[in-house]
C-alpha cells in the first residue's frame, strides 16, 4: 500500500490506497506489434533514429511476447513511444505497465491525454533495476507534469493511455527496454479527510507578471503539486496590509490584485497552502491614459546562451520605467517540447527573478511553436503559460493593447495566417482603424525588411500584404527578432528594428540594402523606448551599459483621402485596386490640371502647437502633372511648391518645414491649375511630421528647402511674427465628400 494525498472541494484528503491483487483490465498484452511504431516514425523522439520497437518473444513476463525498445541515444535525450490507439481508461485509477529494466540509470515515465487534449505525465522512475519492474501512476493522487495543448492543467474527464517516455540520463548510450501488460485496475479504499496544509508545495515557475493595468495586475506562479489555497500580500510597503486569494486546485496560480493606483509602486509576497513562497517583490502599475511620457525596454531571441539571457533582462529592469518590456519572441529553443522543459532552463531560471518585477509581453516566435521534433505545431504551452490581453482579438497568440499614449500591437507570424483575408489580417485592420492614440507600435517576431548576406529578406507576404496597413495607418515603429542582428532600417517613414541580439549567437552585420541606417553583429544588446509627446527616442545598449547606437522617431500626422480633414471642391475622379501600392489604403482621386484653378483638394490635420516637415504622397505615371501645384497654409503665411507626379510615386516627397499653430486652421491644397493642361493631379496623402515645439512668441520661419528638378518652389514666404491667423485660400473650399470610402478617424 502507498501513503498519497488528493485535494478534495475545500479541504485536503490523505489516503491509504489499495489495488486489487489482480488488474481488471488489460491495455495492451505487447503479444502484437498493434498501433506500437518505431519512434522515428511517431515523430516523437530525439535519440538516433536507429531506435526501434518490435515484438518479441524473450524476455515477457506474460502471454506470448513483450515490446522490445531498442535505444541508441544520437544528439538527442529522450525517446517518446506512442501507440495510436491510445485507449481510454477511468479517470480514477491506477495505470501499470510493466518494464524490464538494464540498470542504466536512464529514466521512464507514462504519459496520459485527456479529454481537452492536454498531454500529462507522471515523475520519472530511474530504471537502476535488471528484470521485470511494474510503473505504477494513480492518476487521482500522484504529481503529474502538464505539457501540451489547451486546458486547465487538470485531468479533464477520463484520459487516453498516450505513450511511454524514456529519458537519457545515465552514462549507456544504448540497450533494450521490453515492456508488458499494459492494465489499469479501480482504486479500491475511500480517503478520509486530514487538516488543511498537509500538502507542501515548491514554486517551480514565477512569481511573474502579467496585465499590466492602471488600477489591477496578475501575479502568476506554478508549484509542483496541484493545490488550491492561494495567496498574494499586497501594499505600498513590505509590511503589505491587503491579501488577494485563488482557491482554485491546480498547478498554475493567478492571483488579480484590484484596487491600485495609476503609476505606483506595489510590494508583494505569494503563498500557497499557507507556506511563503518568495520574498518581498514588487511591482510598478500602468501610467495614466493621458500621459505622454512611457518608458520600456525591448530584447529578442535570448533562448541560446542563458547567462547572456540573465544578464540583459536584469540590465533592462531599471531602465523599464513604466515597468514593462516587450519581447520579440524565441525565449526558448522548443516550446512545446514534452520532454525537455525548456521554460525552465532558459527562461525561468535566468529570467525569473526579473519578471517578478518586471510585466512580459511576448510575440510567438518559430522556437515557441517547435515541438519535440522541431515542428512547427499550435504553441499550447506559451497560450497556458502567460496571461496576454484578448479584449480586442479572442486570443492570446496576437493581441493589442494601450498605455498612455500609446496603442500596442503583437502580430503572430508563426503558427497564424497574416495573409489579406485573414482573420488576423482583418482585425489587425480593424484594431488599428480604432485606435486615436498618438503612437502605434506593432512587434512581431518575423518581419518585411532584413539586409542579410547581400539581399533583401524577410517575410515577402508581410511585405506586400501587412506593411500596407502599417502604412495606411500611421503606424510609427515596428520590431521584430528572428534574425540574431541589430539592424535600424526606415522605409516609407517608418522606422524598422531587429532587435534579436539577446542571447542567441549572434549573425552578420549586412548593409547592401538601402533602408539600412545602421547595423552590428558585435553585441548581445536591449533597447530601451523613452516616449515624451511627440519624440520617440530609442537607446540600444549591452548589459554592461555600453551605448551601442541612438535614433529618434518624431509623431505623425497623416490625412488620406476620405479620412476626416480631407475635403474636395469641384468634380473630381474616384480610383481604387488592391494593385495601387503605391497608394495609401490603394485609392485615390485625380483630377485634369488646366492653366487656371477650376477644382481643388484640401488635407486639414487637427495639430498641436509645433514645427513640422510636410509631405505628400501620390500614385505616379507618365499622364501626371509634371507641375502639381501643392500650396501649404502655416502659422504666418502659405508657399506653393510644384510636385512632379510621374516620379518618386509611393514615396513620402517633402514639401517643406513650416510652423503650424494647435488646430485645424493649417492645410494643404492641391488645385488643378495654374499648371499644364492635359495631366491629371493625384490626390493622395498628406503628412505632417513632428520636428520640434514652436515657440508662439517666435514662430521661426523655416523654408529651408534646396530646389530640385523634382519639386520647385513658386515662391518663398517668411512668416510674420505677430501673424496669429492663417489666410484664406484664394479659391473657396466647400467639403464635398459624396463618394469617399472607409471614414477613419487618425492622430
Amino acid at each position: 500500500m502507498n501513503r498519497l494525498t488528493l485535494r478534495g472541494a475545500g479541504f485536503v484528503i490523505a489516503a491509504v490506497v489499495c489495488c486489487s491483487s489482480s488488474w481488471s483490465t488489460i491495455l495492451d498484452t505487447f503479444d502484437a506489434i498493434g498501433g506500437w511504431k518505431d519512434p522515428n516514425y511517431s515523430g516523437s523522439t530525439s535519440a538516433d533514429p536507429a531506435c526501434t520497437f518490435t515484438i518479441v518473444s524473450s524476455p515477457r513476463r506474460e502471454g506470448t511476447g513483450a515490446g522490445d525498445l531498442y535505444y541508441v541515444w544520437g544528439s538527442g535525450s529522450f525517446i517518446r513511444e506512442v501507440n495510436s490507439t491510445q485507449p481510454v481508461i477511468p479517470a480514477d485509477c491506477v495505470l501499470s505497465v510493466w518494464i524490464y529494466g538494464d540498470s542504466s540509470g536512464n529514466e521512464v515515465r507514462l504519459c496520459v491525454r485527456d479529454q481537452e487534449g492536454e498531454l500529462f505525465t507522471n515523475d520519472y522512475t530511474t530504471i537502476d533495476f535488471t528484470g521485470w519492474h511494474q510503473l505504477r501512476w494513480q492518476l487521482p493522487y500522484d504529481a503529474f507534469s502538464w505539457y501540451a495543448n489547451s486546458g486547465d492543467r487538470l485531468i479533464t474527464g477520463d484520459p487516453k493511455w498516450d505513450s511511454i517516455m524514456v529519458r537519457k540520463v545515465g552514462a549507456q548510450s544504448t540497450g533494450h527496454l521490453y515492456f508488458d501488460e499494459a492494465e489499469y485496475a479501480p482504486i479500491l479504499e475511500t480517503p478520509t479527510p486530514t487538516p488543511t496544509g498537509a500538502l507542501n508545495p515548491n514554486v517551480q515557475k514565477g512569481p511573474f507578471l502579467q496585465m499590466q493595468e492602471e488600477t489591477s495586475a496578475h501575479v502568476v506562479w506554478i508549484t509542483d503539486i496541484a493545490c488550491g489555497n492561494h495567496q498574494v500580500e499586497w501594499g505600498l510597503t513590505s509590511s503589505y496590509g491587503s491579501v488577494a486569494n485563488d482557491n482554485v486546485v491546480r498547478r498554475r496560480h493567478e492571483v488579480t490584485l484590484t484596487g491600485l493606483v495609476p503609476d505606483t509602486l506595489y510590494h508583494y509576497r505569494i503563498k500557497s497552502e499557507g507556506k511563503t513562497l518568495s520574498g518581498d517583490t514588487t511591482l510598478r502599475t500602468a501610467p495614466p491614459s493621458a500621459t505622454e511620457k512611457l518608458t520600456f525596454t525591448i530584447q529578442g531571441d535570448s533562448r541560446a546562451m542563458t547567462t547572456v539571457c540573465r544578464q540583459i533582462f536584469e540590465a533592462m529592469l531599471p531602465e523599464s520605467v513604466n515597468g514593462f518590456c516587450l519581447s520579440n519572441g524565441d525565449f526558448v529553443g522548443r516550446g512545446e517540447d514534452c520532454c525537455t522543459d525548456w521554460w525552465q532552463t532558459q527562461f525561468f531560471n535566468p529570467a525569473g527573478a526579473t519578471l517578478a518585477h518586471l510585466f512580459f509581453y511576448p510575440t510567438i516566435g518559430n522556437h515557441e511553436a517547435y515541438n519535440e521534433s522541431a515542428e512547427i505545431v499550435y504553441p499550447s504551452q506559451y497560450v497556458e503559460m502567460f496571461s496576454l490581453p484578448t479584449v480586442s482579438s479572442a486570443t492570446e497568440v496576437y493581441y493589442s493593447f494601450d498605455k498612455g499614449n500609446v496603442h500596442f500591437v503583437c502580430l503572430d507570424t508563426w503558427y497564424s495566417n497574416f495573409s489579406v483575408g485573414s482573420a488576423q489580417y482583418s482585425w489587425l485592420q480593424n484594431d488599428l482603424a480604432s485606435t486615436d492614440k498618438r503612437w502605434k507600435i506593432v512587434w512581431a517576431h518575423n518581419g518585411p525588411y532584413i539586409s542579410r548576406d547581400g539581399i533583401l529578406q524577410g517575410d515577402a507576404v508581410f511585405r506586400s500584404d501587412v506593411v500596407p496597413l502599417l502604412e495606411g495607418y500611421e503606424v510609427n515603429f515596428f520590431t521584430q527578432g528572428h534574425y540574431h542582428i541589430y539592424q535600424r532600417n526606415e522605409v516609407k517613414g517608418i522606422k524598422y528594428l531587429v532587435q534579436g541580439t539577446s542571447g542567441d549567437f549572434l549573425g552578420a552585420q549586412d548593409y547592401s540594402q538601402s533602408f539600412v541606417e545602421f547595423s552590428t553583429s558585435d553585441y548581445y544588446t536591449y533597447t530601451k523606448i523613452e516616449i515624451d509627446g511627440p519624440v520617440m527616442t530609442g537607446t540600444t545598449k549591452t548589459a554592461a551599459g555600453e551605448v551601442i547606437d541612438v535614433f529618434q522617431i518624431h509623431d505623425y500626422i497623416l490625412v488620406d483621402d476620405g479620412d476626416p480633414g480631407f475635403s474636395l471642391n469641384g468634380s473630381w475622379t474616384y480610383q481604387s485596386s488592391p494593385t495601387y501600392t503605391e497608394a495609401i489604403r490603394q485609392d485615390y482621386y485625380y483630377v485634369a490640371t488646366a492653366t487656371t484653378e477650376t477644382r481643388s483638394a484640401i488635407w486639414r490635420p487637427s495639430l498641436d502647437a509645433g514645427v513640422y516637415d510636410v509631405y505628400v504622397r501620390y500614385r505616379m505615371g507618365s499622364n501626371r502633372a509634371p507641375d502639381a501645384p501643392y500650396t501649404v497654409y502655416y502659422h504666418g503665411g502659405s508657399q506653393t511648391v510644384l510636385v512632379n507626379q510621374t516620379i518618386l510615386g509611393g514615396q513620402w516627397v517633402l514639401l517643406g518645414r513650416y510652423p503650424f499653430i494647435s488646430g485645424d486652421s493649417g492645410y494643404v491644397k492641391l488645385a488643378s491649375g495654374p499648371a499644364g493642361t492635359g495631366k491629371n493631379a493625384i490626390a493622395d496623402a498628406v503628412k505632417w511630421v513632428h520636428v520640434q515645439s514652436l515657440s508662439t512668441e517666435t514662430p521661426t520661419p523655416l523654408p529651408t528647402w534646396t530646389p530640385t528638378a523634382t519639386l520647385t518652389p513658386t515662391v518663398v514666404v517668411t512668416p510674420s511674427p505677430t501673424q496669429t491667423s492663417l489666410p484664406s485660400p484664394t479659391a473657396s473650399v466647400t467639403p464635398s465628400n459624396s463618394g469617399v470610402n472607409n471614414w477613419m478617424l487618425f492622430r
